[in-house]
């Protein structure tokens, strides 16, 4: 449909916030809003010290949630320009920004390690016990449960006191991506696998099949109806 040029380097990271507005993250250590309608970028935003890995929108859709290559995770009002406010700072890179439905905020490093932020500034939760890198994180609709991909599995914990919960077993693989719907997880892992699971109970659902290379990414359609998978392989995505 159409193709939005201006980064100079690799994109990392897109999210739609409402019809016709998307914001783009880079290693060019920029994030642009675009109006995709007019194929055209309304406004850049500029402040991290380095690549910008992951982005998330608050519920609001005004305010924007970044993590990047210079440990930092950083909170942007997307209608005005300039500095952005620090959340807090992680050891080593952050790879990935969560923000629930309630406005709860977190973020994992590759220090193998993630945070829950109250104010900013203010370390609500360090969690540490991680049995990998947690590549991809997110928040369950209610904000009472963080899940990560971490090796095998899909660690969990509960956001109040970051008490750990069950693992979610049932890849064979690397798990690349998490992803909440109000009713379910998904997981996608490096063999291409795809398993659904109760977002409550934490019980597995179906395992889903289709993808025939490396699982990449995963996400809900709004109504929580569709799941959609990408991968590294010719079939580039599996709904």
């Amino acid at each position: 449909m159409r193709t939005l040029d201006g980064h100079i380097s690799t994109v990392t990271a897109v999210a739609f916030v409402r019809d016709g507005l998307l914001a783009s993250a880079s290693q060019d250590g920029s994030i642009r809003l675009w109006d995709t309608a007019a194929g055209r970028e309304i406004r850049r935003l500029h402040g991290h010290g380095g690549g910008v890995f992951s982005i998330a929108f608050e519920l609001d859709q005004r305010h924007l949630v970044s993590g990047g290559d210079d440990r930092l995770v950083r909170h942007w009002d997307t209608e005005l320009e300039g500095e952005s406010e620090t959340i807090g700072k992680h050891a080593e890179s952050v790879h990935s920004v969560a923000v629930s439905p309630t406005g709860l905020i977190a973020s994992a490093s590759l220090s193998r390690s993630i945070k829950i932020w109250g104010a900013p500034g203010k370390e609500k939760h360090l969690i540490e016990e991680l049995k990998g890198y947690p590549w991809s994180i997110a928040i369950s609709f209610d904000s009472k449960v963080l899940a990560a991909s971490v090796g095998y599995g899909v660690q969990r914990w509960g956001t109040a006191a970051a008490n750990p919960l069950p693992d979610l077993r049932g890849h064979h693989a690397n798990v690349a991506a998490v992803a909440y719907s109000e009713q379910r997880l998904a997981s996608v892992a490096e063999d291409g696998s795809v398993c659904l699971w109760n977002a409550v109970s934490g019980g597995r659902e179906r395992a889903l099949t289709g993808l025939r290379s490396r699982g990449t990414c995963v996400a809900f359609s709004p109504d929580g109806s569709l799941v959609v998978a990408g991968s590294a392989g010719k079939n580039r995505g599996q709904r």
